[in-house]
């Protein structure tokens, strides 16, 4: 900042990936996945990370109880819904946080309030404050979703309630993402003035229309210093405001708008791969910011030389942390001079089975030769989340063709058992998944299927991530080769091992649904 130029506002972030992030039915992060998310956050400066909803299920709780123990810097939030009851429950819960920050909402619409709850304007004022106070000793975040389809003058009266009974944080949710951003830019003024100036306004945007982005900006030009994002946008329907595109739209605006976050820019690709990897859904090549295609020039006149030299430095893969990657051997190499060489280039292997990860690397090399860096961070990312395996790949086979039905045949180990089978499919991968159906004696339900590449080429390793459905739960499986037949029946296996891992912690369970959009308790 100049001499003489006026002092720059921080944009506090608040994180929902783990909450609202977690809405796709068929992405349900275990209790480990999201303490590994969590960790990211936290690197990435996160203000607040949004844990989960501990009213939804016994997983939920369990995951915000061991993020709020294990992770310190940020704050941690949880969503709770206006009762007293529920705030106690969710208090309960935050207790282990250095920072705790209870999170309470309310729809405010008229179909909402007369229609589920039953209440008229004036019992919803007095159910903010009542629900504002029970919570003591910790910031208070209250917020009031489907604004677009509130009366303003009970929004306004609303807003104050909650601020009046101790709430740090009054946030806007436009739950139906229908508002236009204008509209956004006057609610936001309104609202805060009737507001103290301590009082922090904020936005909680959904993306239906595609506006999530442009709506959280012109809040923020209103005076709105709180914003609620998702890595990458994820999240239910067409998900929410994606935490890249605000962040560096703040950095890019900077003349206009003034303001500052705490993010680490460069930590961004890092983050998004991890999400990725997690959840089995990869980046869209034109996504803004974190897609492959975002930052790369086209061909012919190149028309970012008519940008200044600063935006230049921002519109760079370089600004979120991507670099161009690195042969990392060409040979194979000891066990001893791998680790020397993962030291070397600064890889982060802690809490790693280095051994796992250098079988991967001596089975990629003995294929392809040539091996990158970023395929050996991806066997790293591998063995981080891998999980016990009761069942081992000892050895597959597959006949297919255009004219011959597909036909798969398994060998698997558990201890000193050999479970051998073979079956038809509609395809190569079909097949041997139904022949591991048949070895283990299961039948879950495939819910999706997807697969990547790290690297360039005809021999880059593909990246295939699979979720299935067991028991009303749903489990992932991951793996990455340069056979994507092989990484495809290994990611199954993978899932099937986090399946049977689950059945023997858990004999006596049921089928039940669980997945639970926390919305939907209120209709209870």
């Amino acid at each position: 900042m100049k001499k003489g130029e006026p002092m720059s506002e921080w944009v506090e972030f608040l994180d929902t990936t783990l909450r609202d992030g977690n809405k796709l039915p068929f992405v349900v992060l275990s209790v480990g996945e999201r303490l590994a998310l969590a960790r990211q956050l936290a690197g990435l400066g996160v203000d607040i990370i949004e844990a989960g909803y501990p009213a939804a299920s016994a997983e939920e709780r369990e995951a915000l109880i061991q993020i709020a123990r294990e992770v310190r810097e940020p704050y941690i939030a949880a969503l709770a819904k206006a009762t007293p009851q529920d705030v106690e429950t969710v208090a309960e819960a935050l207790a282990a946080a250095a920072r705790p920050h209870l999170h309470i909402f309310l729809p405010i619409s008229e179909v909402f309030l007369r229609g589920v709850l039953g209440k008229s304007g004036a019992e919803c004022l007095a159910t903010i404050e009542q629900s504002v106070r029970a919570a003591r000793g910790m910031r208070v975040q209250f917020s009031l979703a489907e604004v677009g389809e509130a009366e303003e003058s009970l929004l306004l009266e609303a807003a104050q309630a909650a601020a009046e009974a101790g709430a740090q944080v009054l946030s806007l949710a436009d739950t139906n993402g229908c508002l236009h951003p204008e509209r956004v830019r006057e609610l936001v003024g309104r609202v805060r003035g009737v507001l103290k100036p301590e009082v922090l306004v904020g936005v909680h945007q959904h993306n239906d229309l595609g506006l999530a982005t442009a709506g959280t900006l012109a809040a923020l030009e209103a005076g709105a210093r709180h914003v609620e994002v998702t890595l990458s946008g994820i999240g239910g329907r067409a998900g929410n405001t994606p935490l890249e595109e605000v962040a560096l739209a703040i950095q890019v605006f900077a003349p206009r708008l003034g303001l500052e976050h705490h993010l680490h820019l460069d930590r961004l690709a890092g983050a998004s791969a991890l999400l990725a990897r997690l959840t089995g859904v990869p980046m869209h090549p034109n996504k803004p910011v974190l897609g492959r295609q975002a930052f790369e020039s086209g061909r012919g006149a190149d028309a970012r030389q008519a940008l200044g030299e600063r935006l230049r430095g921002l519109l760079d893969p370089r600004t979120i942390g991507k670099v161009e990657d690195a042969l990392f051997s060409d040979q194979a190499i000891s066990q001893a001079g791998f680790i020397q060489h993962l030291a070397m280039l600064g890889a982060d292997t802690k809490g790693v089975d280095l051994e796992k990860v250098y079988r991967l690397f001596l089975a990629q090399v003995r294929r392809k030769r040539v091996v990158h860096l970023s395929e050996v961070q991806a066997m790293i990312a591998d063995a981080r989340q891998e999980t016990t395996s009761p069942y081992k790949l000892e050895s597959f086979g597959v006949m297919t063709g255009s004219h011959t039905l597909p036909v798969g045949s398994v060998e698997l180990g558990r201890g000193a058992e050999r479970l051998v089978q073979s079956s038809p499919g509609t395809g190569p991968v079909d097949a041997l998944c139904r022949a591991v159906d048949k070895a283990v004696g299961l039948k879950p339900r495939l819910l999706v299927y997807s697969a990547d590449t790290v690297t360039e080429g005809l021999d880059a390793r593909a990246e295939v991530t699979i979720s299935l459905s067991f028991l009303g739960k749903v489990f992932h499986g991951r793996f990455g080769s340069t056979d994507v037949i092989e990484a495809s029946l290994r990611a199954y296996l993978d899932a099937v091992n986090r399946i049977e891992n689950y059945r023997q912690a858990n004999p006596e369970e049921t089928p039940r649904e669980f997945f639970i959009d926390g919305d939907q308790l209120w209709w209870e």
